[in-house]
């Protein structure tokens, strides 16, 4: 069996997410083999090159730039910064895990751009008229010794994170101070328009496109389905409330690929099978759901499958409780104990319970497996949470792949 990951650093919630992509994928490489490679879109959990979504991607040789299309490099990206990769064919890496040499690279930006206030207790503050909020999974720079605390008022930094439609602001998974910026960047919901005026909104901010290049013949519809949009800003005063848009960026989308992986929040949910991560739509109409029940605007997700015509068509989706992701732990080896009676098998010297229901809190992989098929020295992987209240390890996927 193969090791799931190389790190020992990353926070739970990072954990959990790297531990799941890679239970998804098992040890036979991925769908993409032989074919046209693959695409994810996420955060960057570990360096060395990069993890993302569960794999090792090699960066040496990829094309990095940031969503305007400056050119970056590999020792530019972070932990906790958000990107999207086309790569070629995933493979069982030699050290364990998966990996993959990732050709193309793109930085995603959320916020680029001064501060206006900011609360350390609430672990809030205001860039470029925009919410951010922070979790405990938030990566701050190494420069941030203070935290939001040494943050000031006018200070310019660049937010990494998704937008949360529900509570209509930010969910910051990286922030670092960015002085001496030439530009500013927003990346968020068009809210309205005023073609008189040439002025859209982006939550409380009001910006100027008279002068913007690369303007959408169809922003009036944008606007009206409060589309994503990204824009690159010019710098003003801070006495100056309103702001000026240079570009609007090319509209992204999933690349065609037959192994795709998209990890973050839900951004919108049309029906229980139809909805978006990270704005990105996935069909979930043949997929194996666990946590169907937490489906939600805000939650936090991950899933995996083919992407085409900008829609991933997901064979598996995660949902997971959120308070269940400093718990959660893998285990990666053969049932050493199975015990029927107890519904527990024993892996790595653990015992793990198997009595949630399936899939809403049991996820086996392949679909088609069942419990049934476990057997003594039979290679597994176990994703688990501890259950204080039961005293026991509790699975909550369990790959048979």
């Amino acid at each position: 069996m193969k090791q799931l990951f190389e790190v020992s650093s990353l926070s739970s919630f990072r954990i959990f997410l790297v531990t799941c992509l890679t239970l998804l994928v098992g040890s036979c490489g991925g769908v993409g083999v032989g074919g046209t490679g693959s695409y994810a879109y996420g955060p960057i959990t570990a360096l060395g090159s990069i993890f993302v979504q569960g794999v090792r991607y090699e960066c040496d040789s990829a094309i990095i730039q940031n969503d305007f299309g400056d050119p970056q490099s590999c020792a530019d990206l972070a932990v906790g910064s958000i990107v999207r990769l086309t790569s070629g064919p995933i493979v069982d890496s030699s050290n364990g895990g998966n990996s993959a040499v990732a050709d193309r690279v793109i930085v995603d930006t959320a916020l680029l751009g001064p501060v206006s206030s900011v609360d350390p207790i609430q672990q809030q503050l205001i860039v470029l008229n925009q919410q951010v909020r922070l979790d405990q999974n938030t990566v701050l720079a190494q420069s941030m010794t203070e935290g939001l605390a040494g943050l000031q008022p006018g200070q310019v930094v660049e937010i990494s994170g998704f937008y949360d439609r529900k509570t209509q602001s930010y969910l910051a998974t990286r922030i670092d101070p960015r002085s001496g910026a030439t530009r500013w960047m927003i990346h968020g919901p068009l809210d309205s328009i005023d073609p008189d005026n040439k002025t859209i909104t982006i939550g409380n901010a009001r910006i100027s496109y008279a002068i913007a290049r690369d303007v959408p013949e169809d922003l009036p519809k944008a606007v009206a389905e409060r589309r994503m949009t990204r824009l690159s800003l010019a710098v003003t005063t801070a006495e100056n409330p309103d702001f000026s848009a240079n570009t609007f960026a090319q509209a992204m989308s999933i690349i065609d690929s037959r192994d795709a992986r998209v990890g973050g929040i839900v951004t919108d949910v049309r029906t229980p099978t139809d909805f978006s991560i990270n704005d990105v739509r996935i069909d979930a109409s043949d997929a194996a759901i666990q946590g169907s029940a937490r489906l939600a605007i805000g939650a936090r997700a991950s899933a995996r499958g083919v992407a085409a015509g900008g829609v991933l068509k997901a064979n598996a989706v995660l949902i997971p409780l959120q308070e269940e992701f400093q718990a959660s732990k893998a285990f990666d080896g053969v049932i050493e104990v199975l015990d029927p009676a107890t519904k527990t098998v024993t892996v790595n010297g653990t015992q793990i319970w198997l009595g949630r229901p399936v899939p809403e809190g049991l996820l086996i992989k392949p679909v088609d497996a069942t419990l049934d098929q476990l057997s003594l020295g039979m290679p597994v992987r176990i994703l688990a949470t501890w259950v204080a209240q039961a005293n026991r390890y509790e699975a909550t996927l369990i790959n048979l792949e």
